[in-house]
């Protein structure tokens, strides 16, 4: 079965071009550094779509790295089998106050599985381009409901240039990146662009309607990568209609 713009077997080889969290860890590094200043400091942990051995090796890195103490949490997710039967438990190293949980689920509904607010970090690998743009909406309101109220989610995406409409988008993608690794891995695997985000528009429109406020970190540094971005959702703090009722009502 295809997905996104990757054939669904090749996608789970170890590929050493790819840039995977191992490539762009120094993207969480920076977001984590600016958010310790306003106190922030989580303890579960969830990597969301998981291609490689080497993604979980450094996201434990990163998590003894940027940890305060105290015991933390990090849940392993992906739809297919394949990506969970590639983590071997045993070449894990971790400190022993980091508890690993590993299962296969989807993003879109983990009510059985994740309860609600439970999630201060949630990282995610191109995951959001392996969605249909239709069910965009479904995911960022799934996240939502498992982060915790300063939670976080950090999601690695390949994103279509600006343009009025996709076609004008798809004929300046291939202007400006002919010959770039997602121009090539689209021809090669035959799935065409469709799995692209179609803008930072769309984006922010599906971020406000599910109730994250977005933002940017950086880009890749490399031309090769030029549409590859790490888009942050934070959660926007819950109004209290009663009191803003309640206040207005005694002026």
């Amino acid at each position: 079965e295809a997905v996104g713009i990757f054939d669904h077997e090749l996608y789970y080889e170890e590929d050493k071009s790819a840039v995977t969290i191992a490539n762009s860890i120094h993207l969480d590094r920076k977001l984590i550094k600016q958010k310790e200043i306003e106190g922030f400091d989580p303890k579960t942990f969830l990597i969301g779509g998981c291609r490689s051995l080497s993604s979980v090796k450094t996201m434990i890195d990163f998590i003894e790295e940027i940890s305060h103490g105290g015991e933390v949490r990090l849940i392993i997710i992906d739809i297919n089998k394949e990506a969970l039967d590639k983590i071997d438990i045993h070449k894990i190293k971790a400190q022993s106050n980091i508890k690993l949980e590993i299962f296969q689920g989807d993003l879109i509904n983990l009510r059985s599985k994740i309860e609600s607010s439970s999630v201060d970090y949630i990282r995610m690998d191109y995951t959001q381009n392996f969605i249909p743009q239709n069910q965009q909406l479904s995911l960022l309101k799934e996240l939502n409901r498992i982060l915790s109220d300063k939670g976080i989610a950090s999601s690695m995406l390949h994103m279509m240039p600006a343009a009025k409409n996709f076609s004008q988008k798809l004929d300046r993608f291939r202007e400006k990146d002919k010959g770039s690794r997602v121009d090539i891995l689209s021809t090669y695997y035959h799935y065409g662009y469709d799995h692209f985000i179609p803008s930072e528009e769309f984006l922010k429109d599906c971020a406000r309607k599910s109730g994250f406020k977005i933002s940017f970190v950086d880009k890749i540094n490399n031309p090769k990568y030029r549409q590859e971005k790490l888009a942050v959702f934070e959660k926007q703090p819950r109004r209290n209609n009663f009191t803003l009722l309640k206040s207005s009502l005694i002026k």
